[in-house]
């Protein structure tokens, strides 16, 4: 995929609604699949339903950023794919708005170490932020994400004191771009930590219900 463009190159892009963006990737999905729009749907399966393959994604990313006229990231778009986001239309909303915050905002572009990755830019779902929080401590403990019991205090998922947590807190921190999680609460359970990350979203207006 291609850069986005930075100093005087860069013009600022208004940030389109989430109706707006999906509408637009609704008329690129038809376009391209020659599927009705009308059969298009924010929950329509890339694969299953509309029948894109990995050649055909990346085509169809290229025409949102002409739609756009912003840059996606390989780093994003491999990223949102490992989550799990964009097995779905309604997905690349998220992938969009990320983009075209970065192109507004290049200073928070991943670059090294030191830097954010751009995941820490987009916005999520309530779905969206269970899944990538659950993989999160998944990874830590490591287990699969459909063996973690997000409702069960932390410290009996396999989180049994401060250092495992304070490197899951961190991960949680740089991963969603969120200012500083509490420290060690044995008590505090995987959905406790979704609803601290996600207060946090909605105030950055970051997350939809």
């Amino acid at each position: 995929m291609t850069t986005p463009q930075t100093g005087a190159a860069a013009q600022f892009i208004e940030m389109p609604d989430d109706a707006t963006i999906l509408e637009s990737l609704i008329e690129v999905a038809a376009q391209q699949t020659g599927i009705d729009s009308d059969k298009i749907k924010a929950q329509s399966t890339i694969t299953e339903e509309l029948g894109l393959d990995s050649l055909d994604v990346i085509e169809f990313v290229m025409e949102l950023e002409k739609k756009f006229n912003v840059g996606v990231p390989d780093d994003l778009l491999d990223d949102l794919k490992k989550q799990g986001i964009l097995d779905t239309l309604g997905g690349y909303v998220g992938l969009v708005k990320a983009a075209i915050n970065l192109h507004n905002n290049p200073q928070i572009a991943n670059t090294g170490e030191s830097g954010k990755p751009v995941t820490a830019t987009m916005s999520y779902t309530s779905q969206q932020l269970l899944q990538s929080v659950t993989e999160s401590i998944a990874d830590t403990i490591g287990r699969p994400a459909d063996l973690v019991q997000m409702a069960a205090p932390i410290t009996q998922i396999g989180i049994a004191g401060g250092n495992a947590y304070d490197g899951l807190r961190e991960k949680l921190e740089v991963k969603f771009g969120v200012p500083e999680i509490p420290t060690f609460v044995g008590s505090i359970s995987g959905l406790g930590l979704i609803a601290i990350v996600g207060a946090e979203l909605l105030k950055q207006g970051r997350m939809s219900l």
